[in-house]
């Protein structure tokens, strides 16, 4: 979002949600908007504020003419949640300090001025930000008291973490957190696509849920959901070579499933972080999952582990703004073929594992042979980072042939 935007979105915040906008006229003026005509509007609003009027669509209007009808609804459309209006209001004040900073720079250099003098100027263009920095007012600071009382109001709340229904899983990272990102790694063809797909269609039975797959159709991916849900090899489903009898069991799974599941598949070809903040103002999810992380667009930055690490600092950053979990399908290097996997051998590496909450680490069993049946092969799920509890192991048996995965539960 560019500074106009970002004005735009501030004023119609202001007139949609008034009373939940007033610390604004303590945190911006109308010389901080770029567009003369909306620090008019932000001046017309904090005059009516002051005067304890209405500050509403019909108000300002009323106040400043028709000739701001059009620039009112404009700025009434670009708000895309009132929850972000604190962030809106930070690029507003962002861009007008960089604004005044760049003005007062090329004054100094076009000013015949001696050492002396510069360094004069320079000092008090820091003091003037220094002041901006110490009386903003600062919502996100809390000392040890405000924070004990946060902690024991939240102590009394009930469980707003998504459980997926796998009890050791649970027990071990908590169910997925919201405001958390979680990693799932392995190498490909390694069964990470498998494991998060469980996972969404089990969260999905008590909770909203967004599947964002980059490299797979919906229908290859309902291919697979349809195969553990029936036990039917998914080899028969993908050659169309089912009986009449496992037709129609396909279909009656695939009937209830649809009565319970919320969750929406999105198969964009290229999907950006603004895409997913879009898919999450859209659908409101409560767990959004992206399948993979290594084909998310980075932009033009030529550096590949700068541009993951701007990819990953936003997805945490939606996921803390939006009151969500996010979860990451993620490639592990090449050289952990035949060993245990760390976190530096994330796709990313550093930039990954500094915004997980969770990573998971897949290690499968050497497969020799196509299995079949209900045959299956061992999966060691290593928990290698996890904020919300203790790091180990955990063990699965995996069935490809049903893109099944089975925890093998043991003794707390």
């Amino acid at each position: 979002m560019n500074a106009i935007d970002a004005e735009r979105a501030v004023l119609g915040c202001m007139l949609l949600f008034p009373a939940e906008t007033e610390s604004v006229y303590r945190r911006l003026s109308p010389k901080m908007f770029s567009a003369e005509p909306l620090g008019v509007m932000f001046n017309c609003c904090m005059k009516l504020h002051k005067q304890n009027m209405p500050v509403d669509v019909v108000t300002v209007i009323s106040k400043l003419g028709d000739d701001y009808k059009v620039l009112i609804a404009t700025c009434a459309e670009t708000v895309p949640a009132a929850s972000r209006f604190d962030f809106y209001c930070d690029l507003v004040l962002d861009a007008w300090r960089v604004r005044e900073m760049k003005q007062a720079a090329m004054e100094i250099a076009t000013d015949e001025l001696g050492s002396e003098e510069i360094i004069q100027r320079l000092s008090d263009v820091l003091a003037r930000q220094n002041v901006i920095n110490s009386t903003l007012e600062d919502s996100t600071a809390k000392d040890f008291t405000q924070g004990a009382i946060a902690f024991l109001e939240s102590m009394y709340q009930p469980d707003t973490s998504i459980k997926t229904g796998w009890q050791q899983f649970d027990r071990v990272v908590g169910g997925l957190q919201r405001k958390s990102v979680y990693v799932i790694s392995a190498r490909p063809g390694k069964g990470k696509t498998d494991f998060a797909l469980q996972i969404a269609t089990k969260v999905s039975m008590s909770h909203r849920t967004v599947y964002c797959s980059m490299e797979m159709p919906t229908t290859q991916l309902m291919q697979r959901i349809a195969a553990r849900a029936t036990r039917i090899n998914s080899t028969k489903i993908r050659d169309k070579a089912l009986s009449q009898d496992e037709q129609v069991k396909v279909t009656r799974a695939m009937e209830l499933m649809a009565e319970h599941c919320k969750v929406v598949f999105d198969e964009a070809s290229m999907i950006t972080s603004e895409f997913v903040e879009e898919r999450i103002l859209k659908y409101k999810p409560d767990v959004i999952f992206i399948d993979h992380l290594g084909l998310m667009d980075k932009g033009n930055k030529k550096n590949q582990w700068e541009a993951v690490a701007e990819v990953t600092h936003r997805l945490k950053a939606l996921a803390m703004m939006h009151n969500v979990a996010v979860v990451e399908l993620v490639q592990l290097n090449r050289a952990t073929d035949g060993r245990k996997a760390t976190q530096g051998d994330l796709y990313g590496g550093a930039s990954v594992e500094q915004d997980a909450d969770a990573i998971f680490a897949l290690n499968v069993e050497p497969i020799e042979r196509f299995l079949d049946g209900d045959e299956s092969v061992g999966v060691t799920v290593d928990v290698m980072k996890n904020r919300h509890g203790g790091v180990g192991e955990m063990q699965f048996a995996w069935q490809p042939q049903y893109h099944n995965y089975i925890p093998m539960e043991v003794d707390r």
